[in-house]
């Protein structure tokens, strides 16, 4: 609820209008209508494929869709598993984080209220509310919904009222403003421009090693990440005959394995010793070698399915290590005020190798056995490791 009613309703539109101007309105409304199908399709297929589970109660949602609904057997499975994973993942951001930020700034700003004793009332509210279950939820909803519709109506007409001399003007204002790019785009390509300007700038003149990172990501990405993407469902389903369940299993491993790079990263903390960086590279280069070994004529089928998992799964890790190790040190190097920037700058620039890495490697993947693509992949990764290892001094040495 304070997702959609929010952070979407209010901080949402309130932004949309600072960037956009007024007209900016008129396209959230008719992207909206877009929403408004999503949504129901989205309803529609929870409510199909719902199900009572062991304690009587409906449990329903993306992840019994592509259980249930897609066809896909275990693989539907798995994706089902994986979305929910990464759902409870990203609740504690997008879910929880933002709003619980907004309702402790805005009580401490109106009503002087430390921040750590709204936080604590927060989390004690809403553990009350989790732990009685699925009812609870309900119950509580069904006495919050009500309560939250009549002010939040009651205080947008108030606000009407208050301006109702200027409602024409106003209205005029919006549909007049709506015809500019600046509110089709929501200020977004000029905001946009503005701050890959400045990200350039300090980059060119303060960081120019920055330029060197941004190449061994842009590396890592069309060498070894492409290679995964597209290499792992030719090698798993045509080289090996697998099921796609099997492929299921080693996707999720991938995942998993990202899942635990960077819980690694977080354990291992200031011992990730950025000179080492081209070691890890090196260690990833290996593992795709190995991958490839895994897929030579004469191994047993089943035995380089293990391998090009357990591959599969060191190469995530060793990855996720290697970008963490990079970034931290890209996070420490810049100042705070141009932080977000100059990571969504690098970040944008080094992604691009992706995609012409995977369209490089589906002809090649067409061309040659898995096997000697795999190999070479390694082998291209072997000399960008070589090469990093000056990067690598040269950022650990500012």
């Amino acid at each position: 609820l304070a997702a959609t009613i929010g952070t979407g309703n209010i901080v949402g539109v309130a932004t949309a209008l600072v960037a956009g101007g007024p007209g900016a309105l008129v396209w959230m409304e008719l992207a909206a209508l877009a929403g408004l199908s999503t949504k129901l399709s989205e309803c529609l297929l929870a409510v199909k494929f719902r199900s009572r589970n062991r304690r009587g109660q409906m449990s329903g949602g993306p992840m019994y869709v592509m259980r249930d609904g897609l066809g896909l057997g275990r693989l539907g499975a798995a994706m089902g598993a994986a979305y929910a994973l990464f759902a409870v993942c990203s609740s504690f951001g997008i879910g929880g984080m933002a709003q619980a930020n907004s309702i402790a700034g805005a009580v401490e700003a109106s009503l002087g209220v430390p921040v750590y004793i709204t936080a604590l009332a927060t989390a004690g509210l809403a553990l009350a509310v989790i732990l009685g279950g699925v009812q609870s939820v309900a119950r509580a909803s069904a006495a919050i919904v009500p309560l939250m519709a009549a002010l939040y109506l009651g205080a947008a007409l108030a606000a009407l009222w208050s301006c109702r001399t200027n409602l024409p003007a106003g209205i005029s204002l919006i549909f007049r403003c709506a015809l500019s790019p600046r509110a089709a785009a929501g200020g977004v390509l000029s905001t946009v421009r503005r701050d890959l300007g400045e990200s350039w700038r300090f980059i060119r003149r303060e960081r120019p090693v920055f330029l060197s990172v941004m190449l061994v990501l842009a590396l890592l990405n069309l060498v070894l990440s492409a290679a995964l993407v597209v290499g792992i469902p030719v090698a798993v389903v045509q080289t090996l005959g697998m099921s796609d369940s099997r492929l299921g299993v080693t996707q999720g491993a991938m995942g998993l394995g990202g899942l635990f790079g960077g819980v690694l990263a977080a354990l291992l903390g200031p011992r990730l010793r950025l000179r080492r960086g081209g070691a890890v590279l090196l260690a990833a280069s290996l593992t795709a070698a190995g991958m490839g070994a895994a897929l030579l004529p004469g191994v047993p089928p089943s035995l380089g399915w293990w391998g090009v998992t357990a591959m599969s799964f060191a190469i995530m890790v060793l990855s996720t290590l290697l970008v963490v190790v990079l970034s931290a040190a890209v996070q420490g190097q810049t100042p705070p005020e141009l932080l977000g920037k100059v990571m969504a700058f690098i970040m944008a620039v080094s992604n691009c190798a992706a995609p012409l890495g995977q369209a490089v490697y589906g002809a090649l993947f067409e061309a040659c056995p898995a096997w000697a693509v795999l190999l070479g992949a390694a082998g291209a990764a072997a000399l960008a490791a070589a090469w990093s290892r000056g990067v690598f001094r040269d950022l650990d040495g500012i």
